[in-house]
C-alpha cells in the first residue's frame, strides 16, 4: 500500500513538473505573470480575452449568468459562444474581490490542458497496458502532438481536447454503469469549455450507447441515463447562454471549407498567429485545395505514422480482436470521418467528390461549421490503439525501446514546428495602444462605440483593441462567433436612419467604416455640432464635438476623393468595396459574397459623384441595377431622388421575371450641391432578407444590385 502511494506522489510530482517546464517553454517566463495580456492579443484569442473583460467588469446576471450584453451587438453575446472557457471566466469573475486589475487565465488554462493531456494518456495506457514505464513514453506522443499545439496557437478554449482522451478512458473496460454515467458528467463539462467538444462526446456516447444497446437490448437503461444528460444539460446550456440567441444564428459559414483534406494527417503545413507552420524536418508539403483545409491540419508526425502503420499490419496479421468489441470504434471512425470530409472532399489539391446537399441538412450541418476538428477523436484513437498494439506484440524491453525509438524520430520530425512554438514565439508581440488623449475624453463623454457600418468581426476591431482593453466601453463593435443576426441588422439600420436624418445617439461614437462613409456624412451633416476627424488613423464622427475640429482636420475631411465622373465612362461594381467604389458608395450599401456584388443595404442607399470634368449643362446618367426579388409576388418599390436630378419611381416584381434594368437619370449641374457634387439616394420598399425566406441565416435586406453606371450627353 504504502508502494502504491510512493508511486502515485512519483508519478503526479513527474507530470506536473513535466507540465510546468512546457509550459513555462510555450508561453515564456513573461506571460506566466497573470497580469501580462499582451500575449493574448492575437487572431480569435483577442475576442476570448475581450469577451472574458467585459463579462469580468460586468455585473452578474440571472438567470442566463453567461450572457455579456456590453461585448457586442445588442446585447446578443454570450460566453457560450465564445472562447473564454466559461467555467474559467465564472471561477475567475467570483474571484474579482481577491484579484484586482484586469489579468487572464489563459496561461492557467494552458497548464491544465498540458497536465490532463499527459496524466490521462498515462492513465488510459496504463489501463490497457497494466505497464508504468511504457505509458510514461506513449504520454509524451499525447504531450507534443502537433494538433494540441496548433489549437494553443489558434484557440486557447480548443487545447482542451484531453476531455476527447477522458471520454475514451471512461468508455474503456468500465462497468456499463459507470463508463456512461461518468460520461453523462464530461458531456455537460465540455459545454463549459467548448461546444465543439460537446458534439463530439455526444456523438461519441450516441455511438457507445447504441452498439452497447444493440448487444444487451438494455433499453430502460439508456432511457435513463439520456433524461439524466437532457435534465442536466439543457439548464447548464440555458444558464451560460447557449440558447441566448435565436437557433438559426448558431449556424455558422464555412460547413464544405474549413475541413479535412484526406492527406491532412501526412500534410505538416499548418499556421499559427505569426504565420505559416511547417512541422515536419522530413516530410514535404502537399498543395491543399483550398486555406480553408489547414482548419483540418491534422499531422501526425513521422513517428506516429510509423507507429500507426505497425500496429495495422501485427493488428491485420493477428487479427486480435472480433467484430463486436471494435464495432463502436470503426462506427466512430467512420462517421467522424465523413463530417470531418464534409460533401467535399478533396485528395491534396484535386477535388475527388462535390456533392450537392439539401439546404436543410446543410444548415443542421452548419452547426459544425469547422467539420476539420472532427478528426481529433480519429487522431487520438489511433495513437492510443497504436501503442496498445504495439504492447501486445513485444515483450517489456522491446516495446519500451520500439516505443522510445519512435518518440525520438517522432520528435525530430516535429521539431520544425516545434521551434515556432516555444518561449512564446505562436503569441502576440504586437502593441495595441490607442496614443492620442482624445481616447481618454471618449471613455469619459460617452457611453457606446458604435460604427457606421455595424458588422461583427468588422475590419475595425483592431484598430480599437487598445481603447476597449482600457476603457471596457460598451461596443457594438466586437468579434463574436455566434450573435443575432436580426439585432445587428436592426441596428445597423437604425444608425443609418439617425445619419440621414442628422439625428445622432449623442451617447455613442462612431467609427467611421470606410472613406466612402466620411465623405457621404460630410455631406449629411455639413453645419451641424458633430465632429468628423482622423486620430491614430482612424476616422471618427463624434456627436456634438464640432469643436474639437481644427482647420487641419476641416482641410483632411474637404480633400477626401470623391470619384471624378468623366463623360462615356463606364464604372462597373462586380467586386469587393475597394478604394475606387468607396469613392462613389456613401451609406447603405453591403458587399454579397454568394453573388460576388454590391447591394443596396436596408431603406436607403446613396452614391456619389464628382462632377468636375463635366462642363455642359445637363447629363443623362445610366445605372445597371438587378432587384433582388426572392420570392413570389414580392414587389419592390424604388424611389430615386436628390439634388438637381429628375425625381423616379420604379416598381419591380417577381412575376416579371425582371432579370436587370437600366435606369436613366436626367440632372443638371446648376442645381448640384456645389454645382458639382451628385447624390443619389435610392429608397427602396419591399425588399425581403434570406432567412425570411429560409434560404440562408442573412438577415440583411438587400435590395437592388448596383451592376453599373455612365454618364452620357443629354
Amino acid at each position: 500500500m504504502k508502494q502504491n502511494k510512493k508511486i502515485y506522489i512519483l508519478t503526479q510530482i513527474f507530470f506536473l513538473s513535466f507540465t510546468l517546464i512546457l509550459t513555462s517553454l510555450i508561453l515564456g517566463y513573461k506571460n506566466l505573470n497573470i497580469f501580462n495580456v499582451n500575449w493574448t492579443l492575437y487572431n480569435d484569442a483577442i475576442a476570448d480575452y475581450l469577451s472574458w473583460l467585459y463579462f469580468k467588469n460586468d455585473i452578474w446576471r440571472f438567470p442566463v449568468i453567461g450572457d455579456n450584453p456590453n461585448f457586442g451587438i445588442s446585447g446578443s453575446s454570450t460566453l457560450a459562444f465564445s472562447g473564454s472557457i466559461p467555467f474559467l471566466a465564472i471561477i475567475f469573475k467570483s474571484l474579482n474581490f481577491l484579484i484586482t486589475g484586469n489579468f487572464t487565465y489563459f496561461g492557467i488554462w494552458i497548464f491544465i490542458c498540458f497536465y490532463f493531456q499527459s496524466i490521462i494518456s498515462f492513465l488510459l495506457i496504463n489501463k490497457l497496458t497494466d505497464d508504468y514505464y511504457y505509458s510514461l513514453v506513449g504520454s509524451i506522443f499525447f504531450c507534443l502532438s502537433p494538433i494540441l499545439f496548433n489549437q494553443i496557437g489558434i484557440h486557447f478554449s480548443l487545447a482542451g481536447q484531453w476531455i476527447i482522451i477522458l471520454s475514451f478512458y471512461f468508455y474503456i473496460n468500465e462497468n456499463n454503469e459507470k463508463k456512461f454515467l461518468y460520461n453523462i458528467f464530461l458531456i455537460i463539462f465540455s459545454t463549459l469549455v467548448h461546444f465543439y467538444f460537446t458534439i463530439m462526446l455526444l456523438t461519441i456516447y450516441t455511438i457507445f450507447a447504441f452498439c452497447n444497446l444493440l448487444e444487451k437490448k438494455n433499453f430502460l437503461f439508456h432511457t435513463k441515463k439520456i433524461l439524466i444528460l437532457i435534465l442536466a444539460l439543457l439548464p447548464l446550456m440555458y444558464v451560460v447562454g447557449y440558447f441566448s440567441i435565436p437557433p438559426q444564428d448558431t449556424l455558422g459559414v464555412g460547413y464544405g471549407y474549413y475541413k479535412l483534406n484526406l492527406l491532412s494527417p501526412i500534410d505538416p503545413s499548418s499556421i499559427n498567429s505569426n504565420g505559416s507552420v511547417f512541422w515536419s524536418s522530413i516530410m514535404p508539403d502537399i498543395p491543399s485545395a483550398t486555406t480553408g483545409e489547414l482548419e483540418g491540419f491534422s499531422y501526425f508526425g513521422l513517428g506516429q505514422l510509423l507507429l500507426i502503420l505497425i500496429s495495422l499490419f501485427l493488428f491485420l496479421k493477428k487479427k486480435i480482436f472480433n467484430i463486436k468489441k471494435i464495432l463502436p470504434y470503426l462506427l466512430l471512425g467512420l462517421i467522424f470521418l465523413l463530417l470531418s470530409l464534409t460533401h467535399k472532399i478533396d485528395v491534396g489539391k484535386y477535388s475527388l467528390i462535390d456533392l450537392d446537399i439539401n439546404r436543410y441538412i446543410f444548415g443542421i450541418l452548419s452547426l459544425v461549421r469547422a467539420s476539420g476538428r472532427f478528426f481529433w477523436p480519429i487522431y487520438y484513437f489511433l495513437i492510443f490503439f497504436s501503442i496498445y498494439i504495439i504492447s501486445l506484440n513485444f515483450n517489456k524491453r522491446g516495446k519500451i525501446l520500439i516505443l522510445s525509438l519512435l518518440l525520438i524520430i517522432q520528435i525530430i520530425d516535429i521539431s520544425n514546428g516545434l521551434k515556432n512554438y516555444i518561449f512564446a514565439e505562436a503569441f502576440n508581440k504586437k502593441e495595441y495602444n490607442t496614443k492620442h488623449q482624445i481616447w481618454n475624453d471618449l471613455d469619459q463623454d460617452y457611453e457606446t462605440v458604435s460604427s457606421t457600418y455595424i458588422k461583427n468581426q468588422s475590419i475595425h476591431f483592431n484598430n480599437i483593441i487598445g481603447f476597449l482593453k482600457e476603457s471596457v466601453m460598451p461596443t457594438e463593435i466586437a468579434y463574436i462567433a455566434r450573435f443575432d443576426r436580426r439585432k445587428l441588422i436592426d441596428a445597423r439600420y437604425n444608425n443609418y436612419q439617425n445619419f440621414y436624418q442628422n439625428n445622432l445617439d449623442i451617447s455613442k461614437f462612431y467609427i467611421i467604416n470606410n472613406l466612402g462613409h466620411a465623405n457621404h456624412l460630410k455631406f449629411l451633416l455639413k453645419d451641424s455640432e458633430h465632429a468628423i476627424l482622423k486620430r491614430d488613423n482612424i476616422w471618427l464622427l463624434l456627436p456634438n464635438k464640432a469643436h474639437l475640429m481644427s482647420d487641419k482636420d476641416i482641410f483632411a475631411l474637404s480633400s477626401l476623393k470623391v470619384k471624378k465622373i468623366k463623360l462615356n465612362e463606364k464604372l462597373i461594381f462586380n467586386e469587393k468595396i475597394n478604394q475606387v467604389t468607396s469613392e462613389v458608395l456613401g451609406l447603405g450599401w453591403s458587399y454579397d459574397h454568394s453573388t460576388n456584388g454590391i447591394w443596396s443595404d436596408g431603406k436607403r442607399s446613396s452614391i456619389m459623384l464628382d462632377t468636375q470634368n463635366l462642363i455642359k449643362k445637363s447629363y443623362n446618367l445610366e445605372i445597371g441595377i438587378t432587384p433582388n426579388l426572392l420570392k413570389d409576388n414580392q414587389k419592390i418599390n424604388l424611389s430615386i431622388s436628390g439634388d438637381g436630378i429628375e425625381s423616379k419611381k420604379l416598381l419591380f416584381k417577381k412575376s416579371d421575371k425582371v432579370q436587370t434594368d437600366k435606369i436613366k437619370i436626367k440632372f443638371k449641374k446648376k442645381n448640384l450641391i456645389n454645382r458639382r457634387f451628385l447624390i443619389i439616394n435610392f429608397d427602396i420598399e419591399g425588399a425581403v432578407s434570406a432567412i425570411d425566406i429560409r434560404k440562408s441565416p442573412d438577415a440583411r435586406k438587400l435590395g437592388i444590385k448596383l451592376n453599373d453606371l455612365i454618364v452620357k450627353d443629354d
